[in-house]
């Protein structure tokens, strides 16, 4: 690739951890490397994809999400995105596991189960439903705390990750949850267009019912 300007090869400079050249026997931060080889091709199946576990989905681009849905459907699972708190349908052939580089060893690892779905599920004994998922998630994602041990969705050990979600449900959500444990987040999608109420604002979301086989309307990149 060569400079828009001059005849000569674009250079860039691009901070990499010390953990690279051994320097290191930690991450600093939580964030991830800028510099890691592809990550191997991984056969996923159909039943794997079960309930709170973190893919990458192809939305027009590949997103980071995690499986919400309740029941085996083949044809589509409903994929909630913690960066956006939004969610949608999106067909299981354009569904990947999510792997991360880890520095340390020079290896990608799955992600598997998204820690937060993980906690909750040892704390109630229930997988919680879509629209109280969103709310537990906004609260602790607004918390000090979190922004500043956690910082992204998928980072942070679980230790951290149980203090803050005791912190959150203990003290406001524990009757929400305890009154949705018998329902699935299927309950709660409507097919078409429809009105929710997030973070204080109404928005307007296409979702598609996982009976229909017409994906063509594609996820929104923010609601």
């Amino acid at each position: 690739m060569l400079h828009e300007k001059v005849c000569t090869r674009i250079v860039e400079s691009i901070p990499v951890s010390k953990a690279i050249e051994g320097k290191l026997s930690l991450i600093e931060g939580t964030h991830r490397s800028r510099i890691r080889p592809f990550p191997p091709q991984l056969k996923l199946q159909k039943s794997e994809l079960t309930y709170g576990l973190c893919v990458d989905a192809l939305t027009g681009s590949w997103r980071e999400g995690v499986v919400v849905d309740q029941k085996n459907y083949s044809t589509a699972k409903l994929i909630f995105f913690p960066d956006r708190c939004d969610e949608c349908w999106v067909p299981s052939h354009q569904l990947r596991l999510t792997q991360d580089w880890d520095e340390i060893s020079g290896n990608w690892r799955r992600r598997g189960e998204w820690l937060f779905l993980q906690i909750i599920k040892e704390m109630h004994k229930v997988k919680i439903a879509l629209p109280e998922l969103r709310q537990v998630w906004f609260q602790l994602k607004s918390m000090a705390e979190f922004r500043e041990n956690i910082k992204l969705w998928f980072s942070g050990s679980k230790f951290m990750w149980r203090g803050l979600l005791s912190d959150v449900i203990e003290g406001k959500w524990s009757p929400v949850i305890s009154s949705t444990a018998t329902q699935s987040s299927t309950d709660v999608v409507v097919t078409g267009k429809c009105s929710i109420e997030r973070e204080g604002t109404s928005s307007s979301v296409w979702r598609l019912s996982p009976e229909s086989n017409d994906f063509s309307t594609k996820c929104p990149n923010r609601i």
